[in-house]
């Protein structure tokens, strides 16, 4: 009867770890990045970072690619600004309506820092004159930070009791960094080959049980 239980129980195990390795697969084009601008290149103190998720293989690299087109899908992003003299605080997803990102000419590899990386003209994310490459957030939203020029993006605010939305250019920031997010818990695929390292011992130990009772 035992012995019955041995092969039932690596079937549950390997159906278990195919099961991980799908979901490993279904997840391996998504990726988080680290993104940062700062002001000190422009004379103010104004910082922002922030967290977005995408899958980079949905870009056209080399190219351009923007969320309007349906094809830069963006399915988490939160950015902070702090340090201005006014549009400070934490915005999320909803709070921005399109993304773009293009490479001038160049071919990105984004499981690297991206700011400094080979294109048609100046390194990626380097200059602001478009020669190399774009980033861009935009938001029809009032009071979310948005994009004012190449790389850069400058915070909105209310001003007064008018209800004035402006935009605080001598807080604009440019970027900085964008960079693939360290990942403290491993991927499932991770979990799935631990798994099959697992399920190898168990058929292992299975085999010479069986050639004991033989």
């Amino acid at each position: 009867m035992q012995k019955s239980l041995v092969p039932n129980f690596v079937l549950s195990v390997a159906a278990a770890v195919i099961a991980l390795c799908g979901v490993g697969v279904a997840n391996a084009g998504s990726m988080t990045f680290d993104v940062s601008w700062s002001g000190a290149s422009l004379g103010n103190a104004a910082t922002a970072t922030a967290e977005i998720t995408f899958d980079p293989s949905q870009l056209n690299n080399p190219g351009f690619t923007s969320t309007q087109e349906g094809v830069f899908v963006v399915t988490a992003f939160t950015m902070t600004v702090s340090g201005a003299k006014n549009g400070n605080g934490t915005f999320g997803l909803a709070d921005f309506n399109n993304f773009s990102l293009g490479t001038n000419g160049g071919l990105l590899d984004f499981t690297r820092e991206l700011v400094g990386q080979p294109t048609s003209g100046s390194p990626w994310g380097t200059t602001h004159t478009g020669d190399s490459g774009v980033f861009n957030i935009i938001t029809e939203y009032d009071l979310s930070p948005t994009t004012t020029g190449f790389f850069q993006i400058t915070p909105t605010y209310q001003l007064g009791s008018s209800g004035t939305v402006v935009y605080g250019f001598d807080d604009s920031m440019l970027l900085t960094s964008f960079a693939p997010a360290a990942s403290p818990v491993p991927e499932p695929s991770s979990f799935a080959l631990l798994g099959v390292g697992g399920l190898g011992l168990i058929i292992r130990s299975y085999r010479r049980r069986c050639r004991t009772v033989v």
